[in-house]
């Protein structure tokens, strides 16, 4: 009988508690499982820790289990998780409460950010799948029945250890779930779940170490669906009463107050796991070279040898393994191993994803190489018990700047307050300090980011206060010459802006995330101020993906800027006022030019919106050219007051707000920028506009971050602009600009060329033929105008050029006309319909008669 559906099928298999029964061989005073409900299973679970939040986990739009749904309004966990659940393809749980101004939507779901722990689990891989590839039977079980007995044999082993409850995943694995009374910190939790892993390991129970030992892992959510057989997750429970902390050290034989597991040679003759050094049990170690280790180790070098050509199976396991993690990495595991029997690309890759742990061992190196291996003759043999972490690790020699390496036990508590608050990074030539709790108001009150000092000022901060003294008689030294002094400060090699990266761990990024966590809600006030503001359905649509773009690539430029342009009253700031607080301390209201354009430009690197208020730049050509480079740049050259420039990624886009006429140099071609003439639907509606600001400034940034990062960007692209008639009057209004272009415009309108030479003349353009105009008349016409003689204005062998251009497709003739007795040439124009028609083509300025 099969523990679960038949594949296509989401019931629970009524038998299933029976066949449990069945396959689970225990004494039989011993309660077997029994099936629940999702709700009853999501109840047992629950942390209802007052300090933290839980939630599910789905799959975002990369295919990967991103998208958090978080219990934030501390409803029963299990009903609310239960209904959530149902059904969803797949659906993952957070085992862990995490601090609720740290995790949201997409991201903080780190175990830097765990408030505490209710449990520990277990997965047990039971595919027949991966248990038939080679290799496979080292990482789990054939089918779900082998993993029962597997887990009965690990009960009957440890006795007193049995599971609160047991999930079936709907793929043959099997997630064991024990629980406490009471939740616990990660620190108290992580040494008790290396426990649980090591007396996996002593009794040969093959499960996810990786998985056990990490405290921000999700699971599988009963209620769910597995994504590839479609069978229900199904949850049973085992074990009533959860355990007491005191219970579950006495059973598994963790000694409180250690951070490494307990000495288990009792219950393994002869072995002992030293959870440091021993990899092979655990994943974490210190960074190591597999080229320095394999200098010294025999096995190592000789998995290396000759790319894995005749190396036996179990050593090439294991030099794969050890070559990933290494310095080196994936590409010098590919490297080693591309001539081995077994070896293709993407089966390797498939391999390398499958293995767990840290590097092996010398037991493991000894037991693949087996008699007569390189491990017998080994003159370190007994001396060490990890060739990688002992014999490659690097040694820290990087300068001031990076992140020092030390044991954290290594660190005085005074240091570790510190570093919770300050950094050292470099900037530039110099070295300045972070402070993560700067105070900064924002529109909604006083929040606490990301500042800078310099060192002096750093040390001001400080003065007066002192760590304490290791001996007695010892002088007490400044807090802040101590903590630049220590070797465990808090520092980072630069810095960067770079939303959602993922960075190096000594690059401090400057992201903090959005400042609200996106919350379902209503937006239609939002939605109507946007109708209100931008009536044409085409134009209105580009602005809403423009800004879900924006909201979904926070990191991202569009390549375009939005202005609204209008009366005043009309609400062009207020459709802006949520955004800006739901980016928080980066995004920035502009009203002065030279905060954009300007020579001292830090605080934009850290930006992703502004909002330009009546900043207009078109009255100074260096700024509006400034300006257009901003909207398109890639990288820039960030300054502050009294340091060097950094050369940084543009992160920021733009809107601006104006109510001039003419705010932007567009031209025929123009790429950049959106112009919209805004509409005037609820200017001096007071009654509607008090009910979006009470909205705006409640719960609408929340509902309009979760509005945006739903939006269906598909085919969506910024730089593919709507040109509408508030465009193309902006581009009017600069090719009017022009000297030359101003005079053939007066011209065209008028039907006629004046000039003066002695006395007024007028050459009238004929409507049904061409007219010939001698060219001196022309020039003079053109430099007697107001147009020509502005200080800008165009020489005439240029403005003789753009004639041609500006008559149409057959350009302006040249003739020979006879004046008087003698011949002399003159310039033949179209018809006036025919030039007025070229030029506006050409300027999009329109003529009328």
């Amino acid at each position: 009988m099969s523990l679960h559906n038949e594949p296509g099928t989401n019931k629970p298999d009524p038998d299933a508690a029976e066949t449990l029964d069945a396959v689970v061989l225990l004494p039989a005073k011993r309660k077997g499982p029994v099936l629940i409900t999702p709700a009853e299973f999501f109840r047992g679970i629950a942390d209802n820790h007052p300090g933290g939040v839980q939630g599910l986990v789905f799959l975002g739009a990369n295919g990967q289990p991103c998208d958090h749904l978080l219990n934030t309004r501390g409803v029963d966990h299990g009903p609310w998780a239960a209904e959530k659940a149902k059904d969803r393809k797949p659906a993952y749980m957070t085992m862990a409460a995490f601090k609720p101004g740290e995790v949201s939507r997409f991201k903080g779901r780190a175990v830097a950010n765990v408030v505490a722990l209710r449990g520990f689990w277990v997965a047990i891989e039971g595919s027949s799948e991966k248990f038939n590839k080679p290799g496979g039977e080292a990482g789990g079980y054939a089918d779900a029945k082998s993993v029962m007995l597997a887990v009965a044999a690990f009960g009957r082993a440890v006795p007193g250890l049995v599971p609160n409850y047991l999930v079936l995943t709907g793929s043959g694995g099997v997630h064991l779930h024990y629980v406490l009374s009471e939740p616990i910190s990660a620190a108290e939790w992580l040494p008790r779940a290396k426990t649980l892993v090591v007396l996996a390991a002593t009794h040969g129970f093959k499960i996810d170490a990786q998985c056990t030992t990490d405290a921000a892992r999700i699971m599988r959510a009963p209620g769910s669906l597995h994504q590839k057989t479609g069978v229900e997750v199904l949850a049973y429970r085992w074990k009533d009463e959860p355990y007491t902390q005191e219970d579950w050290d006495r059973v598994t034989g963790h000694e409180p107050g250690t951070d490494t597991a307990p000495d288990v040679s009792a219950l393994r003759p002869g072995r002992k796991y030293d959870l440091s050094v021993n990899g092979d049990v655990l994943p974490p170690h210190k960074e190591f070279s597999y080229l320095r280790a394999a200098e010294k180790c025999g096995a190592m070098r000789k998995a290396a040898d000759r790319n894995g050509q005749d190396t036996p199976y179990p050593v090439w396991v294991l030099a794969l393994r050890t070559a990933a993690l290494s310095i080196e990495g994936r590409e010098f595991a590919h490297e080693i191993s591309c001539r081995h029997a077994d070896y293709d690309k993407a089966g390797t890759d498939e391999k390398l994803d499958s293995l767990t742990g840290g590097p092996p061992g010398c037991d493991a190196w000894g037991t693949a190489y087996g008699a007569g291996g390189p491990c017998d003759s080994c003159e370190l043999r007994g001396k060490i018990k990890n060739p990688a972490v002992q014999l490659g690790t690097v040694v820290d020699v990087t300068p001031p700047g990076s992140v020092a390496v030390l044991e954290p036990d290594a660190v005085a508590e005074w240091v570790v307050e510190l570093n919770h608050r300050f950094a050292l990074v470099r900037h530039g030539s110099k070295l300045v300090i972070v402070d993560f709790h700067t105070p900064s108001m924002t529109g909604r009150g006083v929040v606490l980011g990301l500042g800078f000092l310099d060192v002096a000022a750093f040390r001001q901060m400080l003065n007066g206060r002192f760590p304490p003294v290791a001996k007695p008689n010892e002088k007490p030294r400044a807090l802040a010459d101590a903590w630049l002094a220590h070797p465990g400060r808090r520092q980072y090699a630069g810095l960067v802006y770079a939303p959602g990266e993922a960075l190096p761990s000594d690059i401090l990024n400057l992201w903090q995330g959005f400042a609200v966590a996106p919350v379902v809600g209503d937006v239609t006030l939002w939605l109507e101020v946007l109708a209100a503001l931008v009536p044409k359905e085409s134009e209105r649509v580009y602005v809403l993906r423009w800004l879900a773009w924006k909201i979904q690539n926070p990191g991202g430029v569009p390549d375009t800027l939005l202005i609204f342009k209008g009366a005043k009253g009309t609400g062009k700031n207020s459709l802006f006022d949520p955004l800006i607080l739901l980016f928080g301390r980066h995004a920035m209201l502009a009203d002065d030019p030279e905060l954009i354009a300007g020579r001292f430009t830090w605080h934009l690197m850290t930006l992703s919106f502004a909002v330009l208020d009546e900043a207009v730049f078109i009255q100074d050509p260096r700024q509006a050219d400034r300006i257009k480079s901003r909207v398109t740049a890639k990288t820039m050259q960030y300054e502050q007051k009294g340091m060097d420039p950094v050369q940084g990624v543009n992160r920021c886009a733009y809107v601006m707000l104006t109510n001039h006429e003419y705010v932007w140099q567009a031209t025929n071609d123009e790429r950049r920028a959106v112009v919209l003439e805004v509409g005037e639907a609820l200017r001096g509606n007071l009654e509607f506009w008090g009910r979006y600001h009470a909205w705006a400034e409640g719960p609408g940034p929340a509902a309009l971050l979760h509005y945006l990062q739903g939006v269906n960007l598909t085919g969506f692209n910024p730089r593919q602009i709507p040109k509408g008639e508030a465009l193309r009057k902006q581009v009017e209004q600069t090719a009017l600009r022009v000297p030359a272009t101003a005079w053939w415009h007066q011209c065209l309108t008028e039907g006629a060329i004046r000039y003066r030479d002695g006395m007024d003349r007028v050459i009238y353009l004929n409507d049904g033929g061409e007219t010939e105009v001698d060219r001196a008349a022309l020039r003079m016409s053109y430099e007697q105008s107001a147009a020509g003689r502005t200080r800008s204005h165009t020489e005439w062998p240029t403005v003789a050029r753009k004639l041609s251009e500006w008559a149409g497709p057959d350009g302006v003739r040249k003739v020979r006309a006879r004046v008087g007795i003698v011949r002399e040439w003159r310039d033949a124009f179209p018809p006036l319909p025919v030039l007025r028609a070229a030029f506006t083509a050409a300027t999009s300025v329109q003529l009328f008669d």
